[in-house]
C-alpha cells in the first residue's frame, strides 16, 4: 500500500529529475560511450523511463534497499544507489545525507561527488559555492569524462550563479561567453559560431550534459548555435526548440532569429530536397518518353494548318493576289 501512494504522489517529481546523477540505474561511471544526440533530441531516454513504469520501478527498488540499509550501510556503491532512489523519489535531504555518509566512506569517489555537487545545485544558489567545490573535485580526478561533460557542467553552474546575482545576466550571456560576441554579430541564417575552445568535442559534451539536465534551456541554445555551425540544420532547429520551450534567457532574441531559421532550414530539409528530385527526374522520364510524340503531334498539326492556308489560297487566287499588293509584295 505504502509502495502505490509513493508512486501516486511522486509521479512528477520522479520525471523531473530523472537521468542527472550517477548510479546503477542511472549514469555509469564506467561506461563513456557517446550519448546519441538523436535520442536525447528527441527526448527517447525519458520516454523510454515512461514507457517502464518508472516510477513504480523506482519505488520497488527503493523498499528492497530500504530493507537492507543497516546491514550494507557500509558500503559506498550500495549508499550511492540509496541515495538516488531517494531522491528520484522525492526525499532529497535524506539522500544528501546518504550520500555525504557514503563520501565520508570514499572520498575521492567520482560518482559520489558528481551527485553531490549536483544536488548543491538543485538546492538553489546558497548552495552553489558548495556544488562547485563537488564538482571540481571530480573533474581533477576524471578530466574529459564523458566528453567533459563535468567540465561544462562547472560553466553551467558558473552561468546560474550569476544569474542569482544579477537577472539579467542570462538576457546577454550565454552559457559559453566566448559565444556571446559570434552571436551579437549574426546574420540572417545560416550562420557559422566559432569561438577558440569550442570544437566538436564541445557538442559531444554538451549532449551528454542534456542527457543529465534535458530541460536546460541556455544549454539547448547553445548546442543549436553549434549544430547549426556544424550545417546540421535539422538538429539544430531541434535544439532551439527545446531552447524556447523551456525558457532560455535571450528567449525574444532567439525567437526573432528562430523564425528566419525555421524558414531556412525548411529550404534544406532532406525530405523535400529529395522529394524534389524524384519529381524533377520523373518529370525528365516523361519528357523523354512522351516528348518525341509530342513533337510530332505539334509538328504534323503545324503542317495541317500550313497545308490548309495553301489550299485556300489556290482556291481564292485574286483575294490573296489582292492581300500581297497590299503588302507591297510584287
Amino acid at each position: 500500500m505504502s509502495v502505490i501512494l509513493l508512486v501516486l504522489c511522486l509521479n512528477f517529481f520522479a520525471q523531473q529529475t530523472q537521468g542527472c546523477f550517477y548510479s546503477s540505474y542511472s549514469l555509469n561511471t564506467k561506461d563513456n560511450t557517446q550519448t546519441s544526440l538523436e535520442d536525447v533530441l528527441l527526448d527517447r531516454i525519458t520516454e523510454a523511463e515512461k514507457a517502464r513504469g518508472i516510477s513504480r520501478f523506482y519505488a520497488n527498488e527503493l523498499s528492497k534497499l530500504e530493507k537492507q540499509y543497516l546491514q550494507r550501510r557500509n558500503d559506498p556503491d550500495f549508499l550511492r544507489d540509496y541515495g538516488y532512489l531517494l531522491h528520484i523519489t522525492g526525499n532529497t535531504p535524506r539522500a544528501l545525507a546518504i550520500w555525504e555518509e557514503a563520501l565520508k566512506l570514499r572520498p575521492n569517489d567520482f560518482a559520489l561527488l558528481c551527485n553531490l555537487g549536483t544536488v548543491h545545485q538543485i538546492l538553489g544558489r546558497n548552495h552553489y559555492d558548495k556544488a562547485r567545490e563537488y564538482l571540481e573535485k571530480a573533474v581533477k580526478l576524471k578530466p574529459g569524462f564523458r566528453h567533459g561533460a563535468e567540465e561544462l557542467h562547472l560553466r553551467l553552474l558558473e552561468h546560474l550563479r550569476r544569474q542569482s546575482e544579477n537577472e539579467n545576466y542570462i538576457r546577454e550571456n550565454l552559457v559559453l561567453p566566448e559565444l556571446n560576441e559570434a552571436w551579437k554579430k549574426r546574420k540572417d541564417p545560416p550562420n557559422k559560431f566559432a569561438a577558440p575552445g569550442v570544437t566538436r568535442e564541445t557538442v559531444r559534451g554538451l549532449t551528454e550534459l542534456l542527457r543529465q539536465f534535458p530541460k536546460q534551456a541556455d544549454t539547448w541554445m547553445v548546442l543549436g548555435m553549434l549544430l547549426e555551425s556544424e550545417g546540421k540544420w535539422r538538429e539544430a532547429r531541434l535544439a532551439y526548440q527545446r531552447a524556447l520551450k523551456f525558457g532560455c534567457g535571450m528567449t525574444e532574441e532567439l525567437r526573432d532569429y528562430f523564425t528566419k531559421y525555421k524558414a531556412f532550414a525548411e529550404k534544406k530539409n532532406p525530405v523535400r530536397v529529395v522529394g524534389w528530385m524524384v519529381f524533377s527526374l520523373f518529370v525528365l522520364m516523361i519528357l523523354a518518353l512522351l516528348g518525341p510524340r509530342v513533337l510530332g503531334v505539334v509538328k504534323a498539326v503545324i503542317e495541317d494548318i500550313q497545308d490548309v492556308k495553301r489550299r485556300q489560297a489556290s482556291r481564292n487566287p485574286s483575294r490573296h493576289d489582292a492581300k500581297k499588293r497590299r503588302a507591297g509584295e510584287p
